[in-house]
């Protein structure tokens, strides 16, 4: 939910100056294999770059040139989809680019090397890209962000009480609006917000 609403959010605001960014992202899941990778994230984040401005595609063309179809397989594809991310985040005609991936801690495969890319590309000077990593409390991704000290952590567990009460105030308001386009009876309405609510909690 904090990744959608954020996505929604710097959405709306380079709509509103189309010229001052890209924004591109990447949900991971744990028990999806085509969604829990690095190598999956990276392509999915590179495809959404380059649908928004297909000029990029020459920095994916250029690799594949050298390495063919090699490229998307193999050991050494996750270094390869990073050049390429590395060479689009370099243009001369880039914007500033945001960057969100949803549930770190979901990604199974190469977890630890998308890790320390980030943090690389986070240390290079004058770095265009803004990173919004969301993953539940795990102390590896923890602390090898925070190492570095590039990192603006903010803990749900420390509010979970707030959370809740953000995810119950949602629940409500999206519940109402399903009754209302569905015509739900009221016993029905408060059975679903109650269903949802009770699944939800925990959730911070």
């Amino acid at each position: 939910m904090i990744a959608i609403a954020a996505i929604v959010e710097i959405e709306k605001r380079l709509r509103a100056c189309p010229e001052t960014g890209l924004l591109t992202f990447f949900f991971f899941q744990s028990t999806i294999p085509e969604i829990n990778s690095a190598v999956s994230a990276l392509r999915g984040v590179i495809y959404l770059l380059i649908e928004q401005r297909p000029g990029l595609i020459k920095h994916l063309r250029k690799r594949y040139d050298h390495a063919g179809d090699s490229m998307f397989s193999g050991p050494n594809v996750i270094d390869t989809l990073w050049l390429v991310l590395t060479d689009i985040l370099q243009d001369d005609t880039s914007l500033t680019t945001y960057i969100v991936l949803d549930a770190l801690d979901e990604c199974i495969e190469q977890q630890e090397e998308l890790v320390s890319l980030i943090v690389e590309s986070e240390m290079r000077p004058g770095s265009k890209v803004k990173w919004l990593l969301t993953s539940r409390n795990e102390p590896a991704i923890r602390e090898r962000l925070q190492r570095e000290d590039i990192c603006s952590n903010t803990s749900l567990e420390v509010n979970a009480r707030r959370v809740q009460q953000a995810v119950e105030k949602y629940i409500t308001a999206k519940v109402a609006d399903l009754a209302k386009d569905k015509k739900y009876q009221e016993a029905l309405r408060r059975e679903v917000e109650r269903y949802l609510i009770d699944k939800a909690e925990g959730c911070g």
